[in-house]
Parts: C-alpha cells; sequence; structure tokens
C-alpha cells in the first residue's frame, strides 16, 4: 500500500512537472508568435519606407532636372540684361558724345 502511495505520489510529482514544461512551452510559443508578428510588421515598415525613398528620389531627379532648367533661363536673362544695360550706357555715352561735339 505504500508503494502504491509512493508511487502515485511520484507519478503527480512528474505530471505536474510535465505541466510545469507544457506551461513553459505555450509560453515560448506565444512570445515566438509576437515575435514574428513584430517582424512582419517590421517588414511590412521597410517596404513601405524603400517605396517611399524611391518616390522621394524620383522627385528629387524632377527638381533637378527643373532647377538645370531654370538655371540655363535665368543665365540667359542675366546675359540679356547685361546687354541691355551695355547698349543703354553706349547708347547714353553716344548722346553725350554728340551734344559735346554740337557745342564746341
Amino acid at each position: 500500500m505504500k508503494d502504491r502511495i509512493s508511487d502515485d505520489f511520484s507519478d503527480h510529482r512528474r505530471l505536474d512537472r510535465i505541466e510545469e514544461k507544457i506551461d513553459r512551452l505555450s509560453e515560448v510559443v506565444v512570445l515566438l508568435a509576437r515575435a514574428e508578428e513584430r517582424l512582419v510588421s517590421l517588414e511590412n515598415a521597410k517596404i513601405d519606407n524603400t517605396d517611399i525613398i524611391r518616390e522621394l528620389d524620383r522627385r528629387t531627379d524632377r527638381l533637378e532636372n527643373l532647377v538645370g532648367i531654370n538655371t540655363r533661363t535665368v543665365d540667359s536673362v542675366h546675359k540679356l540684361a547685361w546687354a541691355g544695360i551695355t547698349a543703354i550706357v553706349t547708347a547714353f555715352i553716344a548722346y553725350i558724345v554728340t551734344q559735346s561735339t554740337k557745342v564746341i
């Protein structure tokens, strides 16, 4: 009888240990599922960020092209303005020279 009680007690302890291990395993499985969810979330965020970076890169390329066009336009207007200023100054000097020769 004592052996039977002893066997029942040891079986009960073994079952308790097995239950504890199963509980720990289920906790680990839950943690793994959460980690997987985080990884999936991070992967989706990475994909979104990659798309955003690609779009920004395209926009930067377009802006660089526009800046190049604007730079050429400003350079042309700048040269034209200096040509106009030179023409006006030359005409003014010619007018003064012409007027001064008439006075003499």
